[in-house]
C-alpha cells in the first residue's frame, strides 16, 4: 500500500455500527461491529485467518476461522469502489457476513456500465460489479453493486440477502 496509509470506512445503520480499517486499495485488515445493546465483535486479519472477539447477542465470542491469501473485503461497497477505480474486471475474497459472522468466499465481475435502475431524476450512467459465492454455489445468489461514473461514488445496491429465495432487497442513495 503507499507507505501503509488506511482508510477508515464507518458505517451505521439503526442500532447497527460498522467500522473496518482498509489498505487504500480496498483491502480490509480489521473490522469492528456493533450492534446496541449486546454485540460488540472485533474482527482481525493475522495471516490467513480471521480472528473474532466480543460478544455476539450476549454471548462471549473467542474464535479463529481460517481463510486463504485472498483478500478481505469490509464492506464491499468501498472495496468494490476500490475494483471500479482501478478498472480492475474481476477479484476472488473473503468477505463476512455480518449475521452469521461466517466468513464467506465471494467474485465480483465487471459487467460494464449502463443507466442506474429506477432512481428518480435524470438518469445517471454508472458502473455495474456483480458479485456471486464463489465455487459450486455460486449459481444459487448473487447481487449487484453500481458505482456512479466519474466519481465512482456508491450508489445503488439490488441483491437477495440470505439463501436463495429470499426476497430482493434494494439499496438506492437519493440525489440531495
Amino acid at each position: 500500500g503507499q507507505d501503509g496509509a488506511t482508510v477508515i470506512v464507518t458505517q451505521r445503520q439503526g442500532e447497527e455500527t460498522f467500522r473496518s480499517v482498509n489498505s487504500v486499495e480496498g483491502t480490509t485488515s480489521a473490522w469492528h461491529y456493533t450492534k446496541v445493546p449486546d454485540t460488540d465483535v472485533r474482527v482481525e486479519r493475522v495471516g490467513n485467518q480471521l480472528h473474532f472477539k466480543g460478544r455476539v447477542a450476549g454471548e462471549a465470542i473467542d474464535k479463529q476461522e481460517a481463510i486463504d491469501d485472498r483478500p478481505w473485503f469490509q464492506p464491499l461497497s468501498f472495496s468494490l469502489r476500490c475494483m471500479v477505480a482501478r478498472q480492475q474486471q474481476q477479484a476472488s475474497f473473503w468477505t463476512v457476513r455480518p449475521d452469521t459472522l461466517e466468513a464467506l468466499a465471494l467474485k465480483a465481475e465487471s459487467d460494464g456500465s449502463g443507466p442506474v435502475p429506477q432512481t428518480s431524476g435524470p438518469a445517471q450512467s454508472a458502473s455495474r460489479m456483480v458479485i456471486r459465492l464463489d465455487g459450486l454455489m455460486s449459481a444459487l445468489w448473487s447481487a449487484e453493486y453500481w458505482f456512479r461514473q466519474g466519481d465512482n461514488l456508491f450508489v445503488h445496491y439490488r441483491g437477495t440477502h440470505g439463501p436463495p429465495g429470499t426476497a430482493e432487497t434494494v439499496i438506492s442513495l437519493e440525489q440531495q
